[in-house]
């Protein structure tokens, strides 16, 4: 094996800009589906289902960031008031129970402080 000695002038002055998008095609759907919200006073549980209904994956953690918890959280908490299985499959089959489980576990009210809260 055959040494190089470099100095950290050299190394340094090498390197280059890498670009690259700080977010993924999930971030920008989710991003996307944040921002079709409609300005509400208040949001209900089928306010939050028809994001869900637009785009389940995106919904889903859009959920845990308005909730300001981890995905892995969000998943335990729900499981709490809704046992079983909580994909997509579970909320096209028995919607209206996944949606009163989003309620009670108070997506709509962090909505509606996240999409009206106003910067002072």
């Amino acid at each position: 094996m055959h040494i190089v000695e470099q100095k950290l002038e050299e190394i340094t002055a090498a390197l280059t800009t890498l670009e690259a998008p700080w977010q993924d095609e999930h971030a920008a759907r989710v991003m996307a589906l944040v921002q079709s919200i409609p300005a509400k006073k208040a949001y209900s549980d089928e306010d939050a289902g028809k994001l869900f209904d637009e785009n389940f994956d995106a919904a889903f953690t859009a959920a845990y960031l308005f909730l300001g918890i981890s995905k892995d959280e969000f998943q335990d908490r729900l499981a709490q008031v809704l046992p079983g299985p909580n994909g997509v499959t579970r909320f096209k089959k028995d919607r209206a129970r996944f949606l009163a489980a989003l309620g009670k576990l108070d997506l709509p009210a962090a909505m509606t402080t996240a999409v009206n809260f106003e910067p002072t």
